[in-house]
C-alpha cells in the first residue's frame, strides 16, 4: 500500500471510535457510572495492589477464548461484556468483525513489499 492510498482498516478504525466509543463514553459520563479508567487516584487508598485470586496458571489459563479465530474471540469479548450488563460495550461487536475482516483482507493482499518511494531513516 502507498501513503496516498487510503486505508480500509483506518477508516474502520475511526469510524467505530466516532460513531460508537465515543457516544457510548458520553452515555456513560451522563449516567453518573463511573469511567472504566480512573483519571484519577482514588484518595485515602493506601493500596492498589490486589492479592491474585489464583496462585497457580493452568494450561487452560492460555487458551484463545473463542476457538481461535478474531471472529471467536469478538463473540468471547461480546457475551463476557453482556454477562457483565454492558450492553454498550457488547454493541461494539459487529464493527469490531468488520475490522477483523478488514484485517484479514489486508493482510491477503500485501506481500510484504516496500514502495520504491519509502525509505528507512536512521
Amino acid at each position: 500500500m502507498k501513503s496516498t492510498e487510503t486505508n480500509p482498516v483506518d477508516q474502520l478504525t475511526q469510524a467505530l471510535f466516532d460513531d460508537m466509543v465515543v457516544p457510548l463514553a458520553q452515555s456513560i459520563r451522563a449516567s453518573g457510572r463511573p469511567a472504566y479508567f480512573a483519571l484519577a487516584g482514588e484518595p485515602g487508598a493506601a493500596s492498589y495492589f490486589e492479592t491474585p485470586s489464583v496462585g497457580v496458571m493452568q494450561p487452560s489459563d492460555f487458551e484463545f477464548p473463542g476457538g481461535g479465530d478474531p471472529e471467536g474471540l469478538i463473540d468471547a469479548i461480546a457475551a463476557y461484556w453482556t454477562e457483565q450488563g454492558e450492553t454498550g460495550a457488547a454493541a461494539l461487536a459487529p464493527r469490531l468483525k468488520q475490522i477483523a475482516q478488514a484485517l484479514r483482507e489486508e493482510a491477503a493482499e500485501s506481500d510484504g513489499s516496500v514502495d520504491i518511494l519509502c525509505y528507512t531513516m536512521f
